[in-house]
């Protein structure tokens, strides 16, 4: 529920449940060609918080997102609303208010503030078999991050959760920013799940892996998940290799 307003802004209007989420995020960014061999890794941070109101006519969320990464700085406020289209249908709309400090060296700072639009629908094919479509960005505020992304998910049993999501920049050749992830998640022991993806983004010239860990009661949740990113070098678009390692913890309450 709480990734509607960073995700698909949709499937919030077909819960009942409101809901105030933390995030924290830390890592480390390797670089596969620096010259010095004993360098340390840079290290990223973020954390988020998002308050969801659901179960109404109009359902929404407003959240707040900051985040460190090598010397760049970024705060970004996420606004997003969603309602019914039917008994199996939803639209969602988002706005993502953004403001970055962009800086090679931690001296020499340029400030960029820019707003982005996120549309979403969702319908719901069977009992089992949800799909759902997002357009990021659509305006083309920003270079590189307009996508078309369509999602399914599968639910056996309440036992089994299957992710498959694809996509592009339908503005560029298909073969030059094709994306596609997936993920499965197995509910263990009553009240936990396990869950493990994989990922890859051509237009991010990127790839990589993700498992995780969630603990679920009826108002509570904590998950705790690992994500390792390969970025492969790029001479046209001034990319360096590089590896990223994340661990995130989160906590939702729901009321």
């Amino acid at each position: 529920m709480e990734e509607s307003s960073v995700l698909n802004p949709a499937p919030v209007a077909f819960f009942k449940d409101s809901s105030i989420y933390l995030q924290k995020i830390s890592g480390n960014i390797t670089q596969e060609t620096s010259n010095n061999p004993h360098a340390a890794p840079l290290d990223i941070d973020s954390m988020a918080a998002i308050l969801t109101e659901s179960g109404q006519t109009i359902s929404g969320s407003i959240g707040y997102q900051y985040a460190e990464d090598r010397f760049d700085k970024r705060k970004r406020l996420m606004i997003a609303s969603a309602g019914r289209a039917g008994d199996k249908s939803s639209l969602g709309i988002a706005a993502r208010i953004t403001q970055d400090s962009l800086s090679e060296n931690g001296q020499d700072v340029q400030n960029i503030k820019y707003n982005q639009l996120v549309l979403g629908a969702s319908h719901v094919l069977g009992e089992a078999v949800t799909m759902g479509v997002t357009f990021i960005d659509p305006l083309k505020e920003r270079p590189n991050e307009t996508r078309g992304i369509l999602g399914l998910q599968y639910v056996y049993e309440d036992f089994v959760f299957l992710i498959l999501d694809a996509g592009a920049d339908y503005n560029k050749a298909l073969a030059e920013t094709f994306l596609y992830r997936g993920a499965v998640q197995f509910k263990v022991f009553g009240d936990f799940f396990v869950r493990a993806g994989f990922f890859t983004d051509d237009g991010l010239n990127e790839n990589g892996s993700g498992a995780g860990l969630s603990w679920v009661q009826p108002k509570l949740m904590f998950d705790f998940a690992l994500k390792n990113t390969n970025i492969k070098a790029d001479l046209d678009k001034n990319i360096e290799p590089e590896k990223i390692k994340e661990t995130s913890f989160s906590l939702s309450y729901r009321f």
